[in-house]
């Protein structure tokens, strides 16, 4: 039997002849090496005491410790920001509640509108279509100018040119008022 060079973490359980230790053998082997391996650790003076962790409260006094002394130098403000909450304020987050709510609502009214003067027209072959009425009182840019049809067009053709100005400059109101929202949404 060939045996290892190399220091032994346990015991073995056979000798060198083969024969296997019995449990009381073993137990002394085991005594006898835990024995010597104290003996060639060096001894700790009595005086000294043992290194030990420290306590939950004294972890605790360290962290607070650590944490005013981060704080000395910076405001609650900037401690916020450092912690990646933005520093917004209670305010800040109504005043842009109340925005987004001004913005809703703006949207809905013009959505309303635009649905009330919206009506399904029927045409004789029937086909379907949806009409958006000017509002009252409205008279179409093209028609304001010239005093008159734009030459080379029917009746139902300027119509029909003066409704798609009025709806470009609908959409062009509504885009206005929705940027003014944006730009006062990103003054706050």
């Amino acid at each position: 039997m060939v045996q290892n060079t190399t220091p032994m973490t346990y015991t073995p359980t056979h000798t060198a002849e083969g024969r296997k230790l019995t449990r009381a053998e073993r137990k002394a082997a085991n005594k006898a090496k835990f024995a010597a391996e104290q003996a060639s650790k060096p001894k700790r003076k009595a005086g000294t005491p043992k290194a030990s962790k420290p306590t939950r409260a004294e972890r605790k006094a360290a962290n607070k410790a650590a944490w005013a002394k981060k704080r000395k130098h910076t405001s609650p403000k900037e401690m916020a920001k450092k912690a990646g909450q933005g520093g917004k304020s209670s305010n800040d987050r109504m005043e842009a509640r109340a925005q987004r709510e001004s913005l809703r609502k703006a949207e809905a009214r013009a959505a309303k509108d635009l649905a009330s003067r919206t009506e399904v027209v029927e045409a004789a072959d029937g086909t379907r279509s949806e009409v958006v009425s000017a509002p009252e009182g409205y008279t179409p840019r093209a028609v304001e100018s010239a005093g008159k049809i734009p030459a080379g067009l029917t009746i139902v053709e300027a119509a029909n040119l003066a409704k798609a100005h009025w709806l470009a400059e609908q959409e062009a109101l509504v885009e206005a008022a929705l940027a003014e929202e944006g730009q006062l949404e990103m003054a706050f």
